[in-house]
């Protein structure tokens, strides 16, 4: 090997190196992008979790509220079933005296 075949062999180690840097360059940005966008993504699903966390407490809530004005309405039901039937026996009650 003589000194020409030795710099060109030089030459191109050189390019090969330049092409490596700049595809690291390129592979190191790319990187650094897909991890900015998981960052993101990763917030963004803690806020949606938040949000379900909070809905689903909200929904805990509601069935609580709906479970107590059932009862409520059953106990009107039942108060007015009552009325209603001692009405009719006053009703009754008064027919027979007429």
């Amino acid at each position: 090997m003589n000194i020409d075949d030795f710099e060109k062999l030089t030459i191109l180690e050189r390019r090969r190196a330049d092409e490596f840097e700049n595809d690291y360059k390129s592979l190191k940005i790319k990187y650094d992008d897909v991890c900015e966008r998981i960052r993101i993504a990763t917030h963004q699903l803690e806020h949606v979790q938040i949000v379900l966390e909070e809905t689903s407490r909200r929904c805990e809530q509601l069935e609580k509220e709906k479970s107590e004005i059932n009862a409520q309405s059953e106990y009107l039901s039942q108060n007015v079933l009552n009325v209603t039937s001692k009405y009719k026996d006053k009703v009754n009650i008064i027919k027979v005296r007429l």
